[in-house]
């Protein structure tokens, strides 16, 4: 059974990676906990390589965990097999493109609307539950 490695995106987390199992029934989905790990390199890399027991895996990185993916493809493409990147972000302090984002609203709500938007986030978990 193949093994994907799945970076979340923020505001995000590991229980994003259900909705990739669900799809996939046929591939092992884990999800790197990267609230819990943080952005150190070392760390990461260690919990790949431990995930990974000398198999190549299928690393996929979703929003701003596409970044996430592209450093550890890079500093162990020996343990890589593919790489899948899902609308792939880069930091905002990266430059000033958030004014000509799609996602303009969101990341406005994140910085400035917090409670808003775990609420609307909610919202939208419970709508997709009915679903």
């Amino acid at each position: 059974m193949p093994t994907v490695v799945f970076c979340h995106g923020m505001p995000g987390s590991v229980r994003d990676a259900s909705l990739l199992q669900g799809a996939n029934p046929e591939v092992n989905v884990i999800a790197l906990d990267l609230l819990r790990l943080g952005p150190e390199e070392v760390n990461l890399l260690k919990s790949i390589r431990k995930l990974s027991d000398g198999q190549k895996i299928h690393l996929v990185g979703f929003s701003i965990g596409a970044m996430v993916a592209i450093k550890i493809a890079a500093s162990c493409p020996e343990l890589v097999s593919n790489l899948t990147l899902v609308s792939p972000a880069a930091p905002l302090s990266t430059g000033d493109f958030l004014p000509d984002m799609a996602g303009k609203i969101v990341f406005d709500l994140a910085m400035k609307r917090p409670k808003m938007l775990r609420a609307i986030t909610w919202v939208q978990g419970l709508t997709a539950r009915l679903a």
